[in-house]
């Protein structure tokens, strides 16, 4: 039978058990909300362990009470070059371009990605390297903080509206994608 690490320290032959570092994703405005309430938490309990949190939207209220905070909206400044060079920014700006066209206008590009996940896939494609570099930064800050043989990512969501929704997904795919990656690169 094999040990756990629990069970090693119960017996007395582990002193100190390892935690990781933990990387709270807020995604959407739902997201968010849990984020913070679960900062708050961490923060009354003396903080027991590395918590940085993270914050996706195209609402920036409440970004400065996170670590990091990713603006995604497509505003009507992003929409431009995005729909005069579709080619350059994925499927999913293609598709919102020539399929959907009324929710790239500058009338309601102000409503956020609400019910209309296909607004955050776009953006998600537009401000990749944003979300990239700021996934990056995150898990650098997180590592600055402690020797970590791994960090785990906690997503916060709603699934029932537009950006949470598809940044859940989105996200997780991303990492996905990353992992495959590097056990390419390690083998």
């Amino acid at each position: 039978m094999k040990e756990t690490v629990a069970s090693a320290a119960n017996a007395g032959r582990v002193t100190e058990i390892a935690s990781p570092g933990f990387l709270l994703l807020a995604l959407g405005g739902g997201g968010k909300d849990s984020a913070l309430s679960a900062k708050r938490q961490h923060q009354a309990a003396g903080e027991p362990f590395v918590m940085y949190t993270m914050a996706f939207d195209g609402d920036m209220a409440d970004f400065n009470d996170f670590d990091v905070a990713i603006h995604i909206a497509l505003t009507r400044e992003a929409v431009s070059p995005m729909a005069s060079n579709t080619q350059r920014y994925g499927p999913a700006c293609q598709a919102i371009v020539r399929h959907y066209p009324h929710l790239v206008e500058s009338e309601t590009l102000g409503n956020g990605a609400r019910t209309h996940r296909i607004i955050t896939q776009a953006a998600f494609e537009f401000f990749e390297q944003r979300i990239t570099e700021g996934l990056r930064s995150a898990v650098h800050a997180i590592l600055r903080q402690g020797p970590f043989t791994r960090i785990q990512p906690v997503f916060l969501a709603s699934l029932g509206g537009g950006t949470g929704s598809a940044a859940a997904i989105l996200l997780l795919d991303y990492f996905a994608g990353l992992s495959q990656v590097l056990s390419v690169a390690e083998g």
